[in-house]
């Protein structure tokens, strides 16, 4: 089939060379010294056509503005303008695939291209060809691993595939990786809890949706997302803290991180607060002894105290333990690589999949910790 596949598009390309060679040599009449220069324009259109590695029908080249944008891009390869309008010249004629298609293999020629990505990313799932711009989607994320926009385009090709533990992945990096969570929309955040929901755990869909709401609480908690939380919450099963006693952890004289000893399953850890991570953030060390099980084979992309983003596995603890606290069935992310606090013995980090089920309240003396029913008394 790959055969067949790659004589069919041969063909295609010498047809469209073939029909380039008639409509500037005998199409625009030109002769003698002007057919020479017409030669040299249609051996750069023929080169240039092969390198991107695009089969267009002759038809197509009737147009002028697609022979004027394919002979700048000619000259100029790798002009992004000139990419741009030449993929949307043969778009206007009704080439999408052809477009996207031109913009991947401009990545290529020029050493990688984030815009030609993107733009390519946007084209496969408007045709729709999921599977296409998630491949696309990947090379931009290889490129920008640190940016969101790729994890955001291959997120809603996954989501449209139906992949959902890949689709959580994405939609996670996405949201984590976008510095301004005042600006943010709910797409990721809403697909995040659909996701978790159609997987069987709706109170993962309710962290998901509060995570978002917590930046501008007035301004999104519409009726629609209020109706959400409490379809989710119809759902049951969401375990709340147990724990009738505060518990009190006193400040190092040397102003370091407060450490937190904590039992996560079967293992025991040294964890720091860290209320700007949205997820549990535990160490590969301790996650292998607490014997972590994971949900997907991807990584995300988290953001921890100070802006960093570090890179890990989403798993579940069965049950986390702080002194006399227990909360059971708690979403964290295992660190691929070492943790900057590693070598001090911090096994990781209590971010807000755990303390949004807990009251933490923190001054110059230290952390009280409690269950919410305890904090009611």
């Amino acid at each position: 089939m790959a055969r067949i596949t790659a004589t069919v598009g041969t063909v295609m390309r010498k047809a469209a060379v073939a029909a380039v060679a008639a409509l500037l040599a005998h199409g625009l009449g030109v002769g003698g010294a002007a057919a020479q220069g017409t030669s040299e324009t249609f051996g750069r259109m023929q080169a240039m056509l092969r390198d991107l590695g695009i089969a267009v029908p002759p038809v197509v080249f009737s147009s002028p503005a697609v022979q004027r944008h394919l002979d700048d891009l000619a000259r100029e390869r790798c002009d992004g303008r000139a990419i741009v309008r030449f993929s949307q010249s043969i778009a206007a004629e009704g080439y999408r695939r052809e477009a996207a298609g031109a913009h991947v293999g401009f990545s290529r020629l020029c050493g990688g291209h984030a815009p030609s990505l993107r733009a390519a990313a946007n084209i496969y799932l408007g045709i729709p060809d999921e599977r296409a711009a998630a491949e696309t989607a990947s090379a931009l994320i290889a490129l920008e691993p640190q940016a969101d926009n790729g994890y955001f385009l291959r997120a809603i090709a996954y989501d449209r595939l139906g992949d959902s533990a890949r689709a959580i992945d994405d939609f996670v990096s996405a949201s984590e990786l976008f510095a301004d969570k005042s600006r943010i929309s709910g797409t990721s955040y809403l697909a995040i809890a659909r996701h978790q929901a159609r997987l069987g755990r709706p109170c993962d869909a309710i962290q998901a949706i509060e995570r978002w709401t917590a930046f501008q609480p007035p301004r999104r908690e519409s009726a629609e997302v209020r109706a959400d939380l409490a379809a989710y919450g119809a759902k049951g099963g969401c375990t709340p803290a147990a724990g009738r006693r505060v518990e009190v952890f006193a400040a190092p004289k040397d102003r370091a991180p407060i450490r937190v000893p904590a039992s996560i399953d079967a293992a025991r850890g040294s964890l720091v607060v860290d209320r700007e991570a949205s997820f549990v953030v535990l160490t590969g060390r301790v996650a292998e002894a607490a014997g972590i099980a994971y949900e997907s084979e991807g990584t995300v992309r988290v953001r921890i105290a100070g802006g960093a983003i570090v890179e890990g596995r989403r798993g579940r603890a069965q049950r986390i333990v702080l002194r006399s606290l227990e909360v059971r069935d708690v979403p964290v992310v295992v660190r691929v690589g070492k943790d900057p606090g590693e070598a001090d013995g911090i096994d990781g980090r209590l971010g807000q999949s755990l303390l949004a089920r807990l009251v933490v309240r923190e001054d110059s003396r230290g952390l009280q910790i409690s269950a919410k029913n305890a904090a009611a008394r």
